[in-house]
């Protein structure tokens, strides 16, 4: 369905600008043609117009006669075509672009226990995402099955990373043990990588350390910004991990630097400026920032949910904040992120490879920004096969059963196809559908109906280029940095 393929807007200081998306393109337009554009955009007469200046001895006549020109030139090379920003939506995946060995990740839930009882957890009270298995921990048989699949279909062309999943999976440190001893002898191209709580840290933090485990701790901030983070019995967790932390820290100084991240999780009480002080006085590091999720909310806990959570850019503040630290691994300011995305999509001066720039050829795109299948799998305690570990299990992929890794690479396909079709009809009415980043799963499926949450409308399509596009006078170097090939957003 083709709609209108241009729109004009201002910046917040005032500088107006054509958007065509035919041509992908952003133009810094001056007042008088944009007062044409009007015209062009209500259908009215030119001439009339024109001739109407003409005859008052407009001393700016041959201004308006200079931009009504470069308003049939915009006009003669396609600038206000129409255009179908749903032409991509009736794609859909297929076996040859995406198998089973493409597969880049396994990771693993070794156990649902916890040793915390953090405020927000995503299945705790907060949230209705609950954990419908019995089996509370992950058998290695289960996990073998697995590693026995990988080496038989994954190839390889990548390296697999092996990664362990909780509850805590620390309080089932035994079984994350045979596991790597077991595909170090299965598989040929291996790391590993872990999220904890940090509390048994001190216990393990040798074996981990000699792995290489690409390690992420989390750590809310000093004690006044971890309060939602408690044990089982309500007390404060800050002290024995930021204890066990810097114990990391002296005793593995270099693999500290090279492969371990703190996780920080957002909520109304936190400070960026004590965070960001905290940690780097205490163990010269950046944190990456996380905020609570608003999918899946307990409709009970609406309440509560608002009362703890934060906006996202009104957390950060100020650009100059974020960039005060020469920590090359520092988090990417949210605007910057969100310019990037922008610019990525709407500008035209973005490829993913060496095909798109000289053969004209594009990339398979899909509605939504789902991850594609089989670049990640994530195996439950139950031995459920999921694409991610933030997904409900009503969308497993396939399953460990019975000696068995049950797992049809054609029919997961079929499958994901189906949640396309589901979605595809809300996708239609949505202004950002290139831009789109939701997870398909995440979408709001309730039976046959879906919906979706990130639905936006022309005049919220305009606003979010005009609030781009004024960030980027704001800090014009943006543009060159992101124009390198090397330049990487850190989420």
């Amino acid at each position: 369905m083709s709609k209108r393929g241009w729109y004009t807007f201002k910046s917040k200081s005032g500088h107006s600008y054509l958007y065509s998306n035919t041509k992908k393109s952003f133009i810094f337009i001056s007042d008088k043609l944009d007062e044409l554009l009007v015209l062009l955009k209500n259908g009215s007469d030119f001439s009339e117009f024109l001739n109407e200046k003409s005859k008052n001895k407009d001393s700016d006549y041959e201004d308006w006669l200079h931009y009504y020109n470069l308003l049939i030139l915009l006009r003669e090379n396609r600038y206000f075509d129409d255009y179908d920003r749903n032409h991509f939506i009736d794609d859909r995946l297929t076996i040859q672009d995406y198998n089973i060995d493409n597969c880049k990740s396994l990771c693993f839930e070794v156990t649902q226990n916890c040793n915390l009882s953090c405020t927000y957890c995503a299945y705790g009270d907060l949230y209705e995402n609950k954990r419908v298995s019995d089996t509370k921990v992950l058998q290695f048989e289960t996990a073998k099955l697995m590693i026995d699949y990988a080496k038989e279909n994954f190839g390889n062309k990548f390296v697999i990373t092996i990664g362990f999943y909780g509850g805590e999976p620390l309080l089932n440190f035994q079984l994350i043990r045979r596991i790597v001893d077991y595909a170090k002898n299965q598989l040929e191209k291996i790391d590993f990588q872990m999220t904890t709580n940090g509390v048994l840290l001190d216990r393990y933090m040798d074996y981990i350390a000699e792995n290489k485990f690409k390690l992420a701790i989390s750590l809310d901030g000093d004690v006044n910004n971890n309060i939602y983070r408690v044990d089982n019995e309500g007390g404060e967790t800050f002290e024995r991990v930021a204890n066990n932390i810097e114990l990391l820290k002296n005793k593995w100084t270099e693999y500290f630097r090279g492969y371990v991240r703190i996780l920080s999780l957002i909520n109304f009480t936190s400070n960026i400026k004590e965070i960001l002080k905290f940690f780097n006085d205490k163990f010269q590091i950046v944190p990456y920032f996380s905020f609570l999720s608003p999918i899946d909310v307990n409709k009970s806990k609406l309440d509560e949910y608002y009362k703890m959570s934060k906006d996202y850019y009104k957390f950060f503040g100020e650009r100059s904040i974020q960039k005060s630290s020469s920590n090359k691994s520092q988090q990417t300011h949210p605007s910057e992120v969100d310019l990037f995305e922008t610019l990525r999509t709407y500008s035209g001066n973005f490829y993913e490879n060496h095909s798109e720039i000289f053969l004209k050829t594009k990339c398979l795109r899909l509605i939504t920004g789902t991850c594609k299948p089989f670049e990640k799998l994530f195996i439950t305690t139950n031995g459920k096969i999921l694409p991610c570990e933030r997904i409900d299990q009503k969308f497993f992929f396939g399953e460990i059963i019975n000696g068995k890794v049950i797992m049809k690479p054609h029919h997961v396909i079929e499958q994901f196809n189906s949640y396309i079709d589901k979605v595809s009809s809300s996708c239609k009415s949505c202004y950002i559908i290139e831009k789109c980043t939701l997870c398909l799963f995440h979408c709001g499926f309730n039976d046959e109906k879906v919906v979706c949450r990130n639905i936006r409308d022309k005049e919220e399509f305009i606003s979010m280029l005009s609030n781009n596009i004024s960030y980027l006078e704001e800090y014009p170097e943006l543009y060159n940095l992101m124009s390198k090939k090397d330049y990487d957003i850190v989420k």
